[in-house]
């Protein structure tokens, strides 16, 4: 099932709606969405009193099993029954979390995502991808579990962090590569705006919501939505290992551009269309996180990438801007040749 998507006044009627038909309502939130956003949809609601909320430690390197733990004891303490309703609110980090608490407490409560970051609004809180990391290693532990629906409010990205805006920005700006080059040229200029955003959004998350109506259960177009991602996690787990977290969609600028390298010396993506994808990706982040003295860890951490089978680092590379192929296998060698500091 893809979960629907409700932006603005049909978002609030939609989720009023939801709530009356629940024996309880809990909303996970982080510090800063606790703080930030929460009174924002207090103020949405018919019946905020009611609430119950939770709250979790802000941060990728709180995305851990011990804190999945957590929640799942604070439900049940709380008196949570199979027909409440968990609703998250927050960026990725607490859509996923969310995500796979739902799936997991009595085997299943219903769960409605409210992303409050670019990044979860086109991209994180939709298809169904529920989990946590295993220590420094993304994603490793979770379910696929849809939610009952995405409520938009572009409102929200107003409380965003600038790094933040344009971490999610990378997302969408990966959408328009892989399926849709007109957007990637609406895109590829400037950081647009968030008080300029809110008009493509339902475009940008469109990319997302037909890719995993075609394939759901990521069984082959899904994975094209992992371009820069191999590289980009490998990164970003580095990072992390070092008590350094970057924002997730720098890591995955980083993982793009390498990977785009990577498929024009296999014959994948011509040379100029490569060097033309990476001319904008660089202008748009001109300081990116220098990975010189973590290529070694990156590469280990390649090979414990979750789409690898047998040993083989399968990837989803660009063949032409507007159009990415998927489980490509990549040469080693080659991601060792070209993960060198960008200069």
């Amino acid at each position: 099932m893809i979960s629907p998507v409700f932006y603005n006044s049909d978002a609030t009627k939609a989720l009023n709606s939801l709530i009356e038909q629940k024996t309880k309502v809990f909303v996970l939130v982080d510090e800063t969405t606790h703080s930030l956003c929460w009174p924002k949809l207090a103020e949405l609601l018919n019946d905020a009193e009611s609430v119950e909320i939770i709250e979790i430690p802000s941060g990728e390197e709180n995305k851990q099993l011990s804190i999945f733990s957590q929640v799942i004891e604070t439900l049940c303490e709380m008196g949570a029954d199979k027909k409440s309703l968990l609703i998250n609110l927050g960026g990725g980090m607490i859509t996923d979390m969310g995500g796979y608490v739902a799936s997991a407490y009595m085997r299943g409560i219903e769960y409605i995502n409210i992303p409050t970051t670019l990044l979860a609004m086109v991209d994180a809180a939709h298809g169904g991808k529920t989990g946590v990391d295993l220590g420094v290693y993304k994603n490793l532990v979770g379910a696929m579990y849809p939610s009952m629906g995405v409520l938009v409010y572009a409102d929200f990205l107003d409380t965003l962090e600038p790094s933040e805006y344009a971490s999610g920005y990378a997302e969408a700006l990966k959408h328009g590569l892989i399926s849709n080059a007109s957007l990637w040229d609406k895109l590829k200029n400037e950081i647009v705006p968030a008080n300029k955003i809110s008009a493509l959004l339902p475009e940008i998350i469109q990319v997302k919501l037909d890719i995993v109506t075609a394939d759901p259960s990521e069984k082959n177009v899904r994975k094209t939505l992992n371009l820069g991602h191999n590289v980009g996690h490998a990164i970003e787990s580095y990072f992390l290992s070092q008590e350094k977290p970057i924002p997730h969609g720098y890591a995955v600028v980083l993982g793009m551009v390498y990977e785009n390298v990577m498929a024009s010396n296999m014959g994948v993506l011509p040379k100029n269309e490569a060097e033309e994808v990476n001319k904008y990706l660089l202008e748009l982040y001109p300081n990116l996180p220098d990975i010189q003295d973590g290529i070694e860890v990156v590469l280990k951490n390649l090979e414990k990438d979750k789409k690898n089978e047998k040993g083989i680092l399968y990837f989803s590379p660009l063949s032409k801007i507007g159009t990415c192929e998927y489980h490509i296998a990549f040469d080693k060698k080659e991601c060792e040749k070209v993960l060198v500091p960008i200069s």
